[in-house]
């Protein structure tokens, strides 16, 4: 066997054992074996058939392998967050280049139509004159799955 790798559609490479044979255009009985478990399969089996000690090695590579699973779930997780969040990036993005446009729209109503929209998007308008704040109470495009949305400003 010799040791060859690949990468994935993330750039990640991957380590792996594959049959001479296959490089000389036969069939591989075995197949492609991954590298990291070859390699720790032979590394426990060595220490296990030693001593003692070996063993324990053993069994602590086993814990420390264990770790790594837990770490490399936890990788994972985070990069799927983080797709997430790019995602949300490219979302609010796209919104702030429709509100910039939304000026020249704004430019084009009658006054009629701007009454007509802001009705459409405003449910209440509150003013606190002692605290100098302005509380606007937008309508919920939807059933409401959480508190209400509303802008404040100091006036």
């Amino acid at each position: 066997m010799s040791t060859s790798h690949a990468y994935n559609h993330k750039k990640q490479r991957y380590r792996y054992y594959r049959c001479r044979a296959s490089q000389e255009g036969l069939r591989c009985p075995t197949g492609l074996l991954n590298a990291h478990d070859v390699e720790a399969k032979r590394l426990l089996g060595a220490f296990s058939s030693v001593d003692a000690g070996g063993r324990l090695l053993a069994e602590r590579l086993g814990e420390l392998e264990r770790e790594t699973d837990k770490h490399r779930a936890g990788v994972a997780d985070l990069e799927r967050r983080l797709r997430a969040c790019a995602a949300l990036r490219t979302e609010s993005e796209h919104v702030a280049k429709l509100l910039d446009a939304f000026d020249e729209v704004w430019e084009a109503l009658v006054p009629e139509e701007r009454r007509e929209v802001l009705r459409a998007l405003i449910e209440r308008v509150g003013v606190d004159p002692e605290s100098g704040t302005l509380r606007v109470t937008f309508h919920e495009p939807a059933p409401p799955i959480g508190p209400r949305s509303t802008t404040e400003a100091t006036a």
